[in-house]
């Protein structure tokens, strides 16, 4: 599929192409190595102004299609993109604040003089009373210290972003008692809550609220209507919805498809894992994965069925099988002769 990237406040340098120090240190712990490879190749595709295809991309990197896409849905819940699909091309933009590049010359600031920047930055919010607050509160719901890229990733939220430290406090609170504590899965919730549109607290809380409905309306597909979801549950369930973000019409026929297993649950965490590898997006991919799936098994089934040679023998012959020759049957007279005794009756 082709790839548009659109990037007004893309910033090229030569033939060069660099970035803000910022993404690195956002980015360069948590990010897959492979993932950073694809950024930077869209990076490229960007300066050049042209368009790119998914299958170069996989070429260039030596990977497949399923790696590509998982890099792009990657980079879109770090909110270092947005993308979305407008017939047969993906459309591609660089977050504004984060599109572009260093770049040089007398408008563009050194990396040293950003890093100053971002440093004095910092030192700014740490005297900032309500952030100070905001730092206290997530430490303790995660239970550790912060390293510096977690400081620069709440600096980014509250800051850049522009979040109350009321509603990150409401986030971090709901994924704490979800069992969530790492700043990756908090860092995609926050993200993502953004880029839905969610600007206070009372905008969170319908938010949750409306995931709390999903898994009450997944436990009811399962045939479970007496109980409030296990926090185990909980946790899987959040998987589909978020991290594969599957609709609830695939989850529910993944649901339908485990009901007679003696693990529903786990049973279909299993489809939706192997659906999610395969890339399924709408019930229509699910289809074509199935006839996909019934064309091996026939194809399987016929070559079985060749395989067997009811009362002979095979052995191997040039790309393939080929019969032993059979014994000529004797005549009818001969075999009565070969059956009768030295009195020349039958025996």
């Amino acid at each position: 599929m082709r790839i548009d990237i659109h990037s007004e406040n893309h910033i090229t340098d030569g033939d060069r192409v660099t970035f803000p120090a910022g993404f690195l240190a956002r980015n360069l712990a948590p990010a897959n190595g492979e993932f950073l490879k694809v950024y930077l190749l869209l990076l490229q595709a960007a300066q050049a102004g042209e368009p790119i295809e998914e299958t170069d991309i996989a070429d260039r990197l030596d990977a497949t299609l399923k790696d590509v896409r998982r890099a792009l849905r990657y980079w879109k819940q770090r909110g270092e993109i947005d993308l979305h699909r407008t017939g047969e091309t993906l459309v591609l933009t660089f977050t504004p604040e984060r599109a572009g590049a260093a770049g040089s010359g007398p408008e563009a600031a050194s990396a040293k003089t950003q890093a100053e920047e971002r440093a004095a930055a910092l030192r700014s919010l740490r005297s900032d009373r309500e952030f100070s607050q905001l730092l206290f509160v997530i430490e303790k719901y995660r239970g550790e210290k912060f390293t510096p890229t977690h400081l620069e990733t709440v600096a980014y939220w509250y800051s850049t972003l522009g979040m109350p430290a009321e509603l990150i406090e409401n986030i971090v609170e709901s994924c704490a008692e979800a069992g969530h504590t790492s700043m990756a899965y908090i860092g995609k919730v926050v993200t993502d809550s953004h880029a839905a549109g969610v600007r206070t607290v009372e905008q969170w809380k319908e938010r949750n609220r409306m995931f709390r409905k999903d898994f009450y309306e997944i436990l009811r597909a399962f045939g479970i209507r007496d109980r409030s979801p296990v926090p185990a549950e909980t946790k899987t369930m959040e998987v589909w919805i978020s991290e594969y973000g599957f609709s609830m019409d695939i989850i529910k026929e993944a649901c339908s498809r485990s009901l007679n297993k003696g693990n529903p649950m786990k049973y279909a965490d299993s489809i939706l894992k192997g659906w999610h590898e395969a890339d399924v997006r709408t019930v229509g991919d699910i289809a074509a994965l199935d006839e996909k799936h019934r064309a091996a098994e026939s194809a399987g089934d016929a070559a079985q069925t060749a395989a067997r040679m009811p009362g002979g023998y095979r052995t191997e012959s040039r790309g393939g099988f080929a019969d032993i020759p059979r014994r000529e049957a004797p005549e009818a007279g001969a075999l009565r002769d070969e059956l009768r005794g030295r009195n020349g009756n039958l025996v």
